[in-house]
């Protein structure tokens, strides 16, 4: 691997202001989406009658704000690739425009933390295929949400969750990532806790909410040591001031300024890393992914496809240069201090988190619950190429995950609505493909992507990602590869098994009771509209990775975004190749042999499958022990100091020392206000009681008198003009 593309920092209003539309506009049509949810409520109130607005108007108006983005991010888009000028001279090696715009947004001791946009390939390429997966999920809301009571506040929410993930992914610097990242724990907490009267909705939203909060306890830490950092260069006159922006980050990285070199950011990226493993639901904090199920299924369909479980391994590769050494030639892990334990820590952890989830998904039954473990898998894939310095391989796989898993929870809610439950089991479905046809082929087509099955996206993506930990330095890595081997196996068969039980065979599910209905046509042409886009990239990686045509500048597609992000891995091998594609069609024809044929009934009820498969239901004991951590270790640390705040803050500090001392200072004013204040005052009063007797004299209420009063005053004023006028 290498770093070739150089970057250049170039300044563009205009672009800046359209990729700012594409954050404003759904955050806009969000607020007002909720404050149309206020009226709804006030007025039922005032009326005593259900009032609500139509849903006519507020999904038209909620899709609007999605559409109005993606205008805008195809408009940058276009604009910015065109401004990058590549040529098949320099796609080799380029020379790559990040256009930022900022301006200092909270004043602080040591410097500004600035708010701002950063437009790069990386952050670019997010967008565009955040507002088209948002946009064409917020178009199947409106048929799916049909009839729901609170359907205006979910838009409104939606729109707000987009337009954070919008924010997060276009901002500039670490702080206003860190804004836009809380709006969006915000955001899915009131989403995953949307149906909050059922007790395992708000208990959802409440274990999403803790996990992350992990997450973001470590993100900021990460943060607050660079900060303080920068600053210290700042005041040492190595850098002309504090800085949290990921360009000059990565700058400083790549130059190796004193005093921010390896040998310090090994930790604060491990911390902000730390915030991905919450975020993007890592070991071990991904037992909230499963929970969020709870959600409208399109929350789960922008959850797990290219919002928040996806924003945690962005800022990953947003901040991949802090983990790893970088030259204009080489990218080599350091090996000196704890230098090489964070790009190490982040492979092992994606690893052992992809096959956990890949065996998760092989255990589970319901089919949500099923997508959600397999999101949890392919987050791992992701993960692991990152740490093995797979900078491309990682986001690659990002963009393939993203098509396929929004069109599978897109085809799950299809058929959830159409057998009319809250939950669709695997046990009890069979036999849909005559009632679902649309479902039935694109269902097969994500599943396809998913598995890894030669020539679908996911296998180029996939493969790049093996490709990456085979050629890195990390620990073990050939140990790591052989299980993300494996879980490339455990995944096609959970995927094949998937398919097999929802759509062939005999159906299980009550006949007397649940009829299911095709999808509607909204659902159809959403279905359809990502499954394109899985197609399209299906069909373009083979004929450019595969096959060498329709290129980019004379380079196949995954070496044109190496170019873009600045690293180029190894080409595909289809010897390397061979190992991955014979753990996919065994892990399909072991699923095919099992649920299509009901063959290898020995493999099923050996005790040790019942073993692996009572542990894997479980979630490997981590949420338990996650438990039993806060509530014993924890919990015992809490009571020690509340013996503390009981023997010596309640007993010392508030009873003897601040409750005395305020008798002692109340007793001693007390004393004062008696012998001071109050004779000063009552000697004031006796003065001014003195006077006002004296002055009483005057005033006895006979004309006479008072006439001659005044004639006596007239006569002093009269003298004293006339003496005055002669002197």
């Amino acid at each position: 691997m290498a770093e070739e593309s150089l970057i250049n920092l170039v300044e563009n209003d205009t672009l800046i202001n359209f990729a700012a539309l594409v954050i404003v506009i759904p955050f806009l049509t969000g607020i007002a989406l909720l404050i149309m949810r206020a009226i709804e409520i006030k007025k039922s109130i005032d009326t005593d009658t259900k009032f609500k607005f139509d849903e006519n108007l507020t999904g038209n108006i909620g899709v609007a704000g999605l559409g109005g983005s993606v205008i805008m991010a195809l408009i940058v888009t276009f604009q910015y690739f065109s401004q990058l000028n590549l040529t098949k001279e320099n796609i080799s090696h380029p020379v790559i425009n990040w256009v930022v715009g900022d301006y200092n947004f909270l004043p602080s001791g040591t410097g500004p933390f600035k708010w701002g946009i950063a437009l790069s390939p990386l952050s670019v390429i997010m967008m565009l295929l955040l507002s088209i997966i948002a946009f064409t999920i917020h178009l199947y809301a409106t048929e799916y949400m049909h009839g729901d009571s609170a359907f205006t506040r979910f838009f409104g929410t939606l729109n707000f969750f987009t337009g954070s993930m919008f924010g997060f992914v276009l901002s500039s610097n670490l702080f206003m990532a860190f804004v836009f990242w809380e709006l969006l724990g915000f955001a899915s907490y009131l989403l995953i806790g949307y149906y909050w009267p059922k007790a395992s909705a708000s208990s959802a939203a409440k274990k999403a909410f803790l996990y992350n909060k992990v997450g973001d306890v470590s993100f900021m830490i990460g943060i607050a040591l660079i900060w303080s950092r920068t600053v210290n260069l700042t005041n040492s006159g190595l850098i002309t001031a504090p800085t949290l922006d990921y360009y000059w980050l990565k700058h400083y990285a790549q130059i190796g300024i004193e005093g921010f070199d390896m040998a310090f950011l090994w930790l604060p990226s491990l911390l902000i890393f730390g915030g991905a493993v919450g975020k993007s639901a890592q070991l071990p904090l991904f037992g909230w992914l499963p929970e969020a199920m709870e959600g409208p299924t399109p929350v789960s369909a922008l959850l797990h496809s290219s919002t928040m479980v996806k924003a945690g391994l962005f800022l990953g590769a947003r901040i991949y240069s802090l983990f790893f050494t970088i030259d204009l030639t080489d990218l080599s892990i350091v090996e000196n201090s704890f230098i090489w334990f964070t790009p190490n820590f982040i492979a092992w952890i994606g690893t052992l988190t992809a096959l956990a989830g890949g065996l998760m998904a092989l255990t589970a039954d319901d089919l949500k619950k099923v997508l959600a473990f397999s999101t949890i898998s392919q987050l791992g894939f992701i993960g692991l190429a990152l740490g093995a310095g797979g900078l491309t391989a990682s986001f690659f796989h990002l963009i393939s995950h993203a098509t396929f898993k929004s069109l599978l929870f897109l085809c799950a809610g299809a058929i959830i609505h159409s057998i009319h439950k809250p939950h669709a089991n695997l046990s009890e479905l069979g036999g849909l493909k005559k009632h679902m046809p649309h479902t039935y082929w694109t269902m097969l087509i994500g599943l396809l992507g998913l598995a890894g099955v030669p020539l679908m996206s996911g296998f180029w993506s996939k493969d790049a990602v093996l490709l990456a930990m085979e050629e890195s330095d990390i620990f073990g890595h050939q140990f790591l590869l052989i299980l993300a081997i494996i879980t490339a196996g455990i995944t096609a068969f959970y995927s094949a098994k998937l398919f097999i039980l929802t759509f062939l065979g005999e159906a299980r599910y009550d006949k007397e009771t649940v009829h299911p209905s095709p999808a509607g046509l909204k659902t159809r042409i959403s279905l359809w509209i990502i499954a394109s886009l899985v197609i399209i990239e299906s069909l373009w990686w083979t004929f450019s990775i595969g096959l060498g045509q329709f290129n980019i500048l004379g380079k196949n597609f995954e070496y044109y975004l190496g170019s873009l992000l600045g690293q180029h891995q190894s080409e595909f091998n289809i010897v390397f190749a061979i190992p991955s594609i014979l753990a996919v069609l065994i892990g399909i024809g072991l699923a095919v042999a099992i649920y299509h044929y009901n063959m290898l009934e020995v493999l099923q009820n050996h005790p040790v499958m019942h073993k692996i498969f009572a542990i894997a239901e479980r979630r490997f004991y981590v949420d338990e022990g996650i438990y039993w951590f806060a509530s014993n270790p924890v919990m015992n640390v809490g009571d020690k100091f509340s013996v503390v705040d009981k023997k010596f803050i309640d007993g010392i500090v508030i009873d003897k020392v601040i409750t005395q001392g305020t008798l002692t200072v109340a007793d001693t004013s007390d004393k004062f206000d008696i012998k001071i204040i109050d004779k000063f005052v009552n000697l004031l009063g006796d003065w001014i009681s003195f006077i006002g007797k004296r002055l009483r004299k005057l005033q006895t209420g006979m004309t006479p008198n008072y006439a001659l009063m005044m004639v006596i005053g007239l006569g002093l004023i009269l003298t004293y003009l006339t003496i005055s006028t002669l002197f």
